[in-house]
């Protein structure tokens, strides 16, 4: 069940984001500063609502001195690898985590920047228009790609979801190569948006992937340790991106992270022998027809 809930959750976040999208590029034209404060205040204030619904019924928090604490992560992430130790499918998701989090880094800080700086923007288009439009496509578009993604994923089962992982992991290494590459501006902003689109459609699928077949006992600790693998991997690679990006150009550190994405594409069929002729997640009648 809660591995065909992470993609529902996003087809629901992207059509909330497009309402978002468009508040922004109207306030963006009336005052770069408006669209991070008022994103800030509505942050606070959902605060409000989440604190009456989630009362979080039965739940022992930790020790006040553990909360938040580096010692608090290093546990998590040491109980994270004495899981994968026994389970490849673990050890897979892991590495995983941590290259698509190094590979993430150089696309995000980098194609604003080689768009404006690099390719250069048509005369007449304004880069609030432009920014807010591209987001406003993602996530538009990210409804019908995740609804897709479902229905080739319907059987349930792992290796459909890591054929699909597989595909979209191999797109988005090809796209950003191109995109490092090409010098036309709309081809480069196409490009901007099928990696948006993959990436989309990346994050709730491979949380599905993930979760298929975990042990409930471990199934929180193994989540939080992909989500630290993630993490790592996107203050590991800054350094490394910037000073590739300073000495040889935005265009060689977006090369670089086209590639380390590559290894992700084999990583994600792995699964132990005991996992593959288990039994499919049959999708509930309400799930298809949504």
């Amino acid at each position: 069940m809660a591995a065909r809930l992470y993609p529902r959750v996003a087809q629901w976040r992207l059509t909330a984001g497009v309402a978002g999208v468009l508040a922004a590029i109207g306030l963006g034209l009336w005052s770069h500063s408006a669209p991070f404060i008022i994103g800030g205040v509505g942050y606070a204030l959902m605060a409000i609502p989440l604190a009456m619904m989630m009362t979080e019924d039965g739940w022992k928090p930790a020790p006040r001195d553990e909360r938040g604490s580096w010692r608090r992560m290093a546990q998590t992430a040491r109980e994270g690898l004495v899981v994968a130790s026994g389970r490849p499918m673990v050890r897979a998701a892991l590495a995983v985590a941590f290259l698509i989090g190094f590979s993430s880094e150089a696309f995000d800080r980098l194609w604003g920047y080689r768009l404006i700086e690099e390719i250069g923007l048509p005369s007449g288009v304004g880069e609030v228009v432009l920014f807010g439009g591209i987001q406003l496509a993602i996530q538009a578009g990210g409804v019908p790609v995740i609804r897709l993604g479902r229905w080739l994923t319907r059987d349930g089962t792992r290796a459909s979801a890591a054929r699909l992982l597989g595909g979209l992991y191999a797109l988005i290494a090809l796209t950003v190569l191109a995109f490092a590459l090409v010098t036309p501006f709309w081809v480069a902003v196409a490009l901007v948006l099928a990696v948006g689109l993959a990436r989309t459609a990346e994050a709730p699928f491979r949380m599905a992937w993930v979760n298929r077949g975990l042990n409930p006992a471990t199934r929180a600790t193994v989540l939080s340790a992909v989500g630290q693998a993630d993490s790592i991997g996107q203050v590991g690679s800054g350094p490394v991106f910037a000073t590739i990006a300073g000495g040889w150009g935005a265009r060689a550190a977006l090369a670089l992270g086209a590639v380390v994405v590559l290894p992700a594409v084999g990583l994600v069929r792995t699964r132990p022998l005991e996992e593959r002729d288990g039994p499919r997640e049959e999708p509930a009648a309400a799930e298809v027809e949504a």
